[in-house]
């Protein structure tokens, strides 16, 4: 299986070694440049909340490739192979960006960069469980492709803006340097644990293999799950800052 071969499970075992070298260091030095065990809980939230929807999102997005070309007919319960434009697909989420990322700053001035912040969470979690009908309708995958493209945007300013109204000035790049290491973290997680599934429950197929219809709606569960679990942070950081007001 791919979950168990030596080349992911070494680089699983060196991260986590690298990891709790950190925080064992960071917690013996008198000035660390980041102190994990002085960040406050809504900080930690937030980091949270980045880790898990990017890791999502990324995954999902990630997809859209692979289920792209393989045709429906072929049987596997998935496939928008000849339904429409590859290329269209694989642009709606740039469009969505483009959108979400201005739009999410003027919302942040309204309403506030945490509600903005669980508004972007929720719309990526509508988005990932809209492509269960995705991965076999091209016209759904089309929109909830823009859907997630708008997350992207939205959560990547929304992020940022909640971080560093959490952290005092002289910790603004620290603050900012920790959410975008909760991104490419994010990034790589999801991305990782999404191909083992997909290379573990592969089909046979002319000589090769082939995507099976339960690596790919298995593959969106967990990062349905992953936004689900999100959201429901998103949910925690509202409230908690609302009672703080």
């Amino acid at each position: 299986m791919g979950w168990l071969e030596i080349g992911p499970v070494a680089l699983l075992l060196a991260g986590t070694a690298a990891v709790g070298r950190w925080w064992i260091a960071s917690g013996r030095t008198p000035e660390p440049l980041i102190d994990l065990r002085r960040l406050g809980g809504p900080l930690l939230l937030t980091l949270l909340i980045i880790v898990l929807s990017t890791g999502s999102y990324q995954s999902v997005l990630q997809l859209l490739p692979l289920v792209g070309e393989v045709p429906l007919s072929q049987g596997l319960g998935y496939g928008l192979g000849g339904q429409g434009s590859l290329a269209m697909l694989l642009a709606a989420p740039a469009i969505g960006v483009m959108i979400g990322g201005p739009l999410a700053g003027i919302l942040a001035g309204r309403f506030g960069p945490v509600v903005t912040l669980a508004g972007a969470v929720g719309l990526g979690t509508i988005g990932t469980l809209g492509m269960f009908a995705g991965v076999a309708s091209f016209p759904a995958a089309l929109v909830f492709a823009l859907l997630l493209g708008f997350t992207v945007g939205a959560l990547g300013t929304s992020g940022f803006n909640v971080a560093g109204s959490l952290a005092p000035a002289s910790q603004q790049a620290t603050v900012s340097s920790l959410v975008m290491v909760m991104v490419a973290v994010g990034s790589v997680m999801l991305n990782f644990v999404g191909s083992a599934v997909l290379h573990s429950t592969a089909l046979p197929a002319g000589g090769g293999t082939v995507n099976s219809g339960l690596g790919v709606f298995t593959y969106l569960t967990i990062a349905a799950a992953a936004f689900g679990l999100s959201t429901v942070t998103a949910v925690v950081l509202t409230r908690r800052q609302k009672s703080i007001k």
